[in-house]
């Protein structure tokens, strides 16, 4: 099959295996829709002897051919594609799976707003749709889609409709490679809203709507199985290895955070150790799993949560399973933080606090490990993607071990 230059994908923020050698890419599949715009998937060889696929809707006769990057094309694009319920190409199709076909009477309108900057790319209709492409696709049920159905069939206000989403199919594999939702009106993103009013009764009702989010899905099917330690095992060795590895890029403060951590080292190690004999006695349930501030909208005293497609780079099955519901919590708290560093306030505590009191929890052994656990997490993400926001989980992280405190 036709070979491509790799450069046009690794230097997206949605390609995810940058820090990845790979030896070759190629188009595995070609849906040509019409003379004008096609949809590819294409297949990444990594050393490891992996193989990866990504998502890639195009305009044929463009000078970048990326869909995204030609917006006049978006509306015009997706006309193409729902023309037909099955394209197919060869021992593959491309499927579009409907919930709701009266949403799709009319025809999609001039894009209104996009976003290239996540590990998918969204477009946002005229009209009221909303699609989100997935570029780095994995076969199985995806959770944006199965979370997405169950959150509206249980009747949720807090979440947008599932309209309809787009899968590939192949050799008895399917992959999600988009989800068409409602576009849910909102006035800011809770990160810009707490940016500019950082509010402890909207942090305290954030909470609480998080607590009732997690009570629907407490009704959710998914398996249980306790991987945190393991988990903890391997976000510690992926941080040592990559604090190693990138320290000659970091300055400034990020650097000064690199070496107090050096310096105590051995604290920190013991310190790991010690958040194995931690217990978990909060309830699992399916979670959001990559809850922040960027991932909720705020309207009138009232949040919405989106994007429940989990952690991309963390395999499907996973995502998919339950897990204890204080990891979102955890998360928030995490990115407070973050926007303490951002925003330049003095502290984020009163949020915080607010926020679990509006949850109904207190600090506890078991947030302090998850809060570790995400912290560690977030560390080693900023060594690989922004080293100059290093020092903000890194301060953090240092913290943790000197006080013992979450």
């Amino acid at each position: 099959m036709e070979t491509f230059d790799l450069k046009t994908f690794v230097n997206h923020r949605w390609f995810l295996h940058k820090n990845n050698s790979i030896q070759k890419g190629n188009i595995v599949h070609q849906f040509d829709l019409s003379d004008e715009y096609a949809f590819c998937v294409c297949a990444f060889y990594l050393d490891s002897g992996k193989r990866v696929l990504y998502g890639y809707p195009i305009v044929k006769n463009a000078d970048d051919l990326d869909l995204m990057n030609n917006p006049e094309h978006h509306a015009l694009f997706m006309n193409v594609l729902f023309q037909k319920t099955i394209w197919s190409e060869e021992n593959a199709t491309l499927k579009i799976h409907y919930y709701d076909q009266e949403a799709f009477d009319k025809p999609f309108e001039e894009s209104i707003k996009q976003n290239l900057e996540q590990s998918n790319s969204s477009i946002l209709f005229q009209g009221g749709r909303f699609l989100k492409w997935f570029r780095l696709l994995n076969a199985g049920e995806h959770p944006e889609v199965e979370m997405g159905v169950f959150l509206q069939q249980h009747h949720s206000k807090d979440t947008a409709r599932i309209l309809a989403h787009i899968s590939y199919d192949v050799n008895g594999e399917s992959y999600v490679v988009g989800v068409i939702e409602s576009a849910l009106q909102f006035e800011n993103i809770a990160w810009d809203y707490f940016g500019e009013n950082p509010s402890e009764e909207k942090a305290c009702l954030l909470g609480t709507q998080l607590a009732s989010l997690h009570h629907t899905l407490l009704a959710m099917e998914g398996e249980f199985k306790n991987r945190e330690n393991n988990r903890l095992e391997v976000y510690w060795k992926a941080f040592q290895a990559n604090l190693k590895q990138s320290e000659s890029q970091l300055q400034g403060r990020s650097l000064e955070a690199a070496n107090a951590i050096q310096s105590k080292w051995s604290l920190i190690e013991e310190y790991v150790k010690s958040l194995e004999q931690v217990s978990f006695s909060s309830p699992v349930s399916r979670i959001h799993g990559d809850l922040h501030l960027g991932q909720i909208l705020y309207k009138k005293d009232q949040f919405f949560f989106i994007d429940f497609e989990g952690e991309p780079i963390i395999p499907l099955n996973e995502r998919r399973e339950k897990r204890s519901v204080l990891f979102d919590v955890a998360c928030m708290i995490r990115s407070f933080r973050y926007a303490k560093a951002f925003f330049k306030w003095s502290s984020s505590a009163a949020l915080e606090w607010a926020f679990l009191k509006g949850y109904g929890v207190e600090s506890s052994d078991e947030l302090r490990f998850f809060l570790f656990q995400k912290t560690l997490y977030e560390a080693t993400y900023e060594l690989n993607s922004r080293p100059d926001w290093f020092y903000i989980p890194a301060e953090d992280l240092l913290n943790h071990v000197l006080t013992n405190q979450p």
